[in-house]
């Protein structure tokens, strides 16, 4: 059995790659969740600013409620967030990881068999290009060998 196969035994295998990823995903989220704020504000300003009575209280309370929701919201969400980009990640930085370590292998003259990903993994089609690429580097030379044994 592969053991490129097992299951996965490091939660970063590329962290600069994963954090990014989660990073990004963050970013994006916290910036959409400011645009929705923003929207809700506007809307609920103008809202208070046509009721009859009390509409500056009520505005006050509405800004006041809408930014402990955006923080709450954040702050439960950021976690999850950084979780799902990880995971996320790895059926990418898990085969660059595998591609770095396979072409390591190559550059230093060893010949490992085809470089091979887990079953759900993407990046296939760049795999079977590297084999196909370094197949002539990690080809056994009989001769060679023949050579060696004969010494």
């Amino acid at each position: 059995m592969n053991p490129h196969h097992n299951r996965r035994k490091k939660t970063f295998v590329m962290p600069e790659v994963q954090r990014s990823w989660a990073l990004l995903l963050l970013f994006a989220t916290a910036t959409s969740l400011v645009a929705q704020a923003v929207l809700l504000m506007f809307l609920l300003t103008r809202l208070a600013t046509t009721l009859p009575n009390d509409g500056d209280l009520v505005l006050a309370n509405i800004q006041r409620t809408l930014f402990l929701a955006l923080g709450l919201t954040f702050a439960f969400l950021a976690p999850f967030l950084v979780l799902v980009g990880v995971m996320v990640s790895f059926r990418v930085a898990g085969p660059l990881h595998r591609f770095e370590s396979f072409l390591r292998q190559v550059i230093a003259g060893e010949r490992p068999p085809d470089c091979r990903l887990r079953k759900g993994d993407q990046l296939g089609e760049l795999c079977a290009l590297l084999n196909r690429a370094t197949a002539p580097l990690r080809q056994v030379d009989f001769a060679d060998t023949e050579h060696r044994e004969a010494a």
